[in-house]
């Protein structure tokens, strides 16, 4: 039409749907009719009027009859005086008492009050006020009809019954009139819609004006940009079966029954797919999101179509359907601790604009609106070590040979042009992965080196026997107070079909496509920890990410065998990471060691992401864009806090050094002396010491007493003094010498 809408995209043989034009991602609708190739010329596909049931029809290929009526069918007659006619049926018995009409085909009339006008669905809703007294029929229906209408109007109507996308209704091109001018005050009582329901308890309400007997929660925000579409749901949100109940168990299909039976849909009383400047719900300033519960604030009608049931404004209109909120915060909630670690999806954040390996932003003004909005995000999260995915590996993908941080190092200098000093470093990719053939996006880690101090080299995790189709995981140490810990960024295979074999085949149970992959992933990666737990000496490992596991799925749960605690699952079980097919669940998660979950504080997801609408994000709706952290990604970030003890061998210290270079003596009794960072030099008293060097090249030297010297990180020199000395070097090449006394050494590779 001329605003550019969409009136009928038709086909023939099978549907299509657009990839451009004004019906770009609108699927047509099937003829039912079609040619077999061998009609002579002049012979086509033609759709004349039939009046038995007031509509038109398509016909097998007929003679054109250019300038004149198709002879298929009679001409449509001037309209009649519908308002003098006899009702035929009520609308009860229009409707019948199952999902379709028994008067299929066949010519009626009725009468009753418009409830619905919607124009945007080429007619209106229409209610007998009075009812037929049937509780299993609706005394509502749809009208498929150009009559222009109000609120509260009394109409008559004579059309033909029939089913459309399963809705019942009343097609009437010329049989439908307005006989009584009414209003809004004139509609009858909305009659309540208890849900969770089925559809034999919604069809006695299809074409009814309704309202939800109780609060309704926003579960779905994806199809706003696309049809309009809100999805809702009773008792709060709809929720992945397998972040609740193990996959394929009884507790998990009770909850996908549930689902169905909680869900509905609010519609924009519009078939034509939305535009830009016919968006509904969406507000810069009071964004409807997932979560948001529905203050209805206009009345709705109880509609059905393209497999759903509906709640479509009556009036016609989006605007004023709900009374808005704005749930979005500042920041996560406080999280304690004196360390906090996040994890983020950065949504492909990418230096490649062009190419196959091109993924994030398409220019260089679109990576700035991606910054833009990505930078804020993190240093809301208050964290001081940054687990980062889908951060473009710039070796992989040729940007820059040999060196995979350029895109890392491009988001650390926007970090630290924002901040105004160098707050944020990174850890480079490291070395054994660059002899493997990676992804285009890889893991990262960013952390804020003036606050604690990465130690050791970086290690990731080389088995391409496992790892070939998902991002090797990254691992680094810090070291903060003299307390080390390890952060594991990892990001498994998704869930996405491609072409799987075997265990890797979707079996119907939720857990999608690559399971068996995932699965054998989170062993190698519990194997992993092993590893780094006897190569620090330190048993605090922290494993965040991107697992594409929802939290009751095997490759977390082969993660709880192996000794890992799910902290999200303990300390924020109520808020999920991921929307997805109208449900929210934990795809990422942060999983510790049993030694330093004791530590952590409290766990929060940070819900600015998944549950706001895409049109937010840097290439979304650039009316509703923000330099802000919402919709940054399409994962919502999580933080934990850290809560680190200043021990020193399970002994709490008595001398205490700085993160700088110290000179720390022991006294005359029993002392714990703890170095910090830097590099310390430490001299044990007269007693049975106990000296940790902490992070840092230190020299430690036992003194009179049966001392136990701890190396800590670093490159370190422990020698013993005159009594029976243990000696532990730990990570970093160490020198140990025993002293006078009969003591023990470990050397741990270490020189001694």
């Amino acid at each position: 039409d001329a605003n550019g809408a969409v009136l009928e995209f038709l086909s023939y043989e099978g549907t299509l749907t657009a990839t451009n034009g004004p019906a770009a991602g609108t699927t047509s609708t099937d003829i039912d009719v079609s040619e077999a190739g061998t009609e002579p010329v002049g012979r086509s596909l033609s759709r004349s009027y039939d009046a038995t049931t007031d509509t038109l029809v398509w016909q097998d290929p007929a003679a054109a009859t250019r300038g004149a009526v198709n002879g298929g069918g009679t001409e449509e007659p001037e309209p009649v005086k519908v308002c003098e006619l006899a009702t035929t049926h009520e609308v009860g018995q229009v409707q019948g008492e199952g999902a379709t009409t028994p008067l299929d085909g066949q010519q009626v009339t009725v009468r009753g009050v418009v409830v619905g006008d919607v124009p945007g669905l080429s007619g209106f809703y229409l209610q007998d006020a009075d009812g037929d007294g049937n509780a299993m029929t609706s005394d509502g229906i749809f009208v498929f009809s150009p009559l222009a209408v109000d609120l509260g109007d009394t109409v008559a109507v004579t059309g033909g019954a029939m089913e459309y996308y399963d809705q019942t209704q009343i097609s009437s091109r010329t049989g439908a009139a307005v006989c009584a001018e009414g209003s809004a005050a004139d509609l009858p009582d909305p009659a309540p819609l208890d849900l969770p329901a089925g559809d034999a308890d919604r069809e006695p309400l299809e074409g009814m004006l309704v309202e939800p007997v109780d609060v309704l929660t926003v579960s779905e925000v994806y199809d706003l940009t696309s049809y309009g579409e809100l999805t809702l749901s009773e008792g709060g949100l709809l929720v992945q079966p397998t972040e609740l109940a193990r996959p394929g168990t009884a507790e998990a299909e009770a909850i996908v029954t549930e689902n169905v039976l909680r869900r509905i849909v609010l519609d924009d009383a519009r078939s034509a797919r939305v535009s830009a400047t016919t968006r509904p719900y969406l507000s810069p300033t009071t964004p409807v999101r997932v979560g948001d519960e529905l203050t209805f604030t206009e009345q709705v009608v109880l509609g059905y179509g393209f497999g759903q049931w509906r709640l479509q404004p009556a009036d016609g209109t989006a605007e004023g359907v709900f009374a808005p909120m704005n749930t979005r915060t500042d920041a996560p909630e406080p999280v304690g601790g004196d360390v906090r670690v996040g994890a983020f999806n950065v949504l492909n954040y990418f230096l490649t604009f062009t190419g196959p390996d091109a993924r994030g932003a398409r220019s260089a003004e679109q990576l700035e609106l991606q910054a833009d909005k990505i930078v804020p995000a993190i240093e809301a999260l208050d964290a001081e070590v940054v687990t980062l995915m889908e951060i473009e590996d710039t070796d992989s993908t040729d940007y820059s040979p040999g060196n995979a941080d350029r895109a890392l190092a491009d988001l650390v200098r926007q970090l630290n042009e924002a901040a105004g000093y160098d707050k944020w470093a990174f850890v480079p990719l490291p070395t054994e992965l660059y002899g493997v053939d990676r992804d285009a996006i890889r893991n990262g880690i960013i952390y804020q080196p003036n606050v604690l101090q990465a130690v050791g080299d970086p290690v990731g995790l080389v088995d391409e026997s496992v790892w070939f189709n998902a991002r090797e995981p990254i691992a680094q140490t810090f070291v903060k107070d003299g307390d080390a810990f390890t952060v594991v960024a990892n990001h498994f295979k998704s869930k996405s079909p491609g072409a799987p074999t075997g265990d890797n085949v979707d079996d119907g149970d939720g857990q999608g496509s690559w399971n068996g992959d995932r699965m054998r992933q989170a062993a190698s990666l519990a194997a992993f920890a092993d590893q780094l737990r006897d190569q620090t000496g330190d048993p605090d490992i922290l494993l965040m990410g991107d697992f594409n596991a929802y939290t009751q799925e095997d490759p977390i749960q082969v993660l709880r065998d192996a000794g890992f605690v799910n902290l999200g699952e303990v300390l924020d079980p109520d808020r999920y990471s991921y929307v997805f097919n109208d449900m929210s669940g934990s795809l990422d998660h942060a999983l510790a060691t049993r030694a330093l979950a004791e530590k952590v504080t409290d766990l929060a997801h940070w819900n600015i992401n998944a549950v706001e609408s895409f049109a937010y994000q840097y290439y979304g709706d650039p009316a509703l864009y923000a330099p802000n952290p919402y919709r940054s990604s399409d994962h919502d970030p999580l933080v934990l806090g850290i809560d680190l003890a200043e021990r020193c061998h399970g002994l709490e210290p008595t001398i205490v050094g700085t993160e700088g270079d110290d000179l720390l003596k022991g006294g005359t009794g029993v002392d714990v002396i703890m170095g910090l960072g830097g590099n310390d030099t430490i001299l044990g008293g007269s007693n049975d010491d106990v000296i940790c060097g902490g992070a840092g090249d230190d020299r430690i030297e036992g003194g009179n007493g049966a001392d136990v010297l701890l190396g800590g990180f670093g490159d370190d020199w422990l020698l013993g003094g005159n009594g029976d000395d243990e000696l532990i070097g730990g990570p970093g090449d160490d020198r140990l010498e025993q002293g006078r006394g009969r003591g023990s050494s470990e050397q741990g590779g270490d020189e001694s």
